[in-house]
């Protein structure tokens, strides 16, 4: 029995945003995220024309030729090229051989296919889509964004009128931004004609409302925060507003942050913490000495918490140790708290030695419980007992347990015999989660 799945990659190669792609396995995974696409005529030439050039010695007639072609981003470009020229009416044979690729081609295939599909036939896109069974809804956002991009108004149009035909309740983004396919079309619709694009947005219902809204406010301040800010300036009170002025301000800290920091001095309450976090996770992404040169230099408080946990995560990107020192030695105990997962998450894949050192000198509390718990998730050791010492040392009782039943699964799998007497004669782990694991 045949099964779709559906994944979001954040980023494809080529610097194509990642979509909803098609494959066939034995499960369903509905995690799903917006892209966003350009122009056909755009994404043609985006793609460095010179190896585009190299690869056309040899004429490729199927898609499956160019699939058996050397590669990865030769493939990528020779398939762009392949569905550009080719006739819509073969749009759903090309679907239905997708389903028989293997996982890496599925990916890369699907995106390409229904994107192309989206912007050439839409509408039969979106009929095809109803023979894919339950997991065809998480295709259509694919279709209605591709299809936005060549024409906004008439994608707009089709999803007012078939807005349950998406099923869209629950899509979201990170602080409430830019999820789900009204927002998707309300993010093309802005790239051309911000304007329109909120108004529509502004009439939308439901969730759709304050992700579309933020939808559009992010796009435009990608471009130009200050025309955002003015445009939100201008709104008022809206719907949505939160996530608008997170991306004016995280867009805004990457490109000016004195600018930035001015503005967030016009806001106020949560709003203006929430703008001042964002302005540092901005600047930090670009220029992490600055980004922790301003948090440190702010009051004691929630904001000055949020913007150093800003600043550890993106220093432990690439300086696990030194964001995991600066951490500890800046933040409140509450910053410590929040803000050591996501730096543990990064040491213990770059330097595990360190990172177990760390949680084995910690007192017993919140902020080692933490750090303990981020590591069993994201270790990469093969030593499984002391990855399951390091599960046992969590003081919460619950958060011990769930790492002790990911800890023994690892272990289960680089030595089961020795994994297997741990799970049988510990007294840490439930009956249920006992026979879960060595079942």
């Amino acid at each position: 029995m045949k099964t779709m799945i559906y994944m979001p990659v954040a980023t494809l190669v080529l610097g194509l945003t990642g979509g909803y792609f098609v494959g066939k396995s034995g499960s369903e995974n509905t995690t799903v995220s917006p892209i966003a696409t350009s122009s056909k005529s755009e994404r043609v030439r985006s793609i460095a024309p010179e190896k585009a050039a190299n690869t056309e010695s040899r004429e490729y007639k199927t898609s499956e030729d160019i699939l058996n072609s050397p590669g990865q981003t030769a493939r990528m470009e020779k398939l762009m090229s392949f569905y550009e020229n080719l006739d819509p009416a073969l749009f759903a044979d090309e679907a239905r051989k997708i389903e028989d690729l293997p996982w890496s081609e599925r990916i890369i295939a699907s995106y390409l296919l229904f994107s192309r599909w989206g912007e050439e036939a839409p509408r039969e896109a979106l009929a095809y889509t109803d023979t894919m069974g339950m997991g065809g809804r998480f295709v259509k956002p694919t279709i209605i964004q591709s299809w936005a991009g060549e024409s906004p108004e008439d994608a707009a149009q089709y999803y007012i009128e078939n807005t349950a035909e998406f099923g869209n309740r629950g899509w979201g983004g990170r602080r409430g931004r830019g999820g789900g396919p009204a927002a998707g079309i309300a993010k093309e619709w802005a790239r051309v004609d911000p304007v329109a694009a909120l108004q529509w947005s502004k009439g939308l219902t439901g969730d759709d409302v304050s992700s579309s809204v933020s939808g559009v406010f992010q796009q435009v301040a990608a471009d130009d925060p200050a025309r955002a800010a003015q445009m939100l300036a201008q709104e008022g009170e809206i719907e949505g507003r939160t996530g608008a002025v997170s991306s004016i301000a995280e867009s805004w800290g990457k490109t000016d942050p004195d600018a930035a920091e001015l503005w967030t001095q016009s806001l106020s309450g949560d709003e203006k913490n929430e703008a001042v976090q964002s302005m540092i996770r901005g600047l930090a992404a670009v220029d992490v000495e600055s980004a922790a040169e301003k948090s440190l230099a702010m009051s004691e408080g929630d904001t000055r918490d949020n913007s150093i946990i800003e600043v550890a995560d993106q220093m432990s990107r690439s300086r696990p140790e030194e964001a995991l020192s600066w951490l500890m030695e800046n933040g409140s105990e509450e910053a410590q708290i929040d803000g050591v997962g996501n730096v543990m998450s990064s040491l213990a894949r770059q330097n595990d030695s360190v990172a177990q050192s760390f949680i084995n000198t910690q007192e017993e509390g919140p902020v080692k419980d933490s750090a303990a718990a981020y590591y069993v998730f994201s270790n990469r050791n093969s030593n499984g007992q002391a990855v399951v010492d390091i599960a046992l040392s969590i003081s919460d009782e619950s958060r011990r347990e769930r790492s002790l039943r990911r800890a023994a699964g690892q272990w289960l799998e680089t030595d089961p015999d020795a994994a297997k007497d741990f799970i049988e004669s510990t007294d840490q782990l439930s009956d249920r989660n006992k026979e879960r694991l060595l079942n």
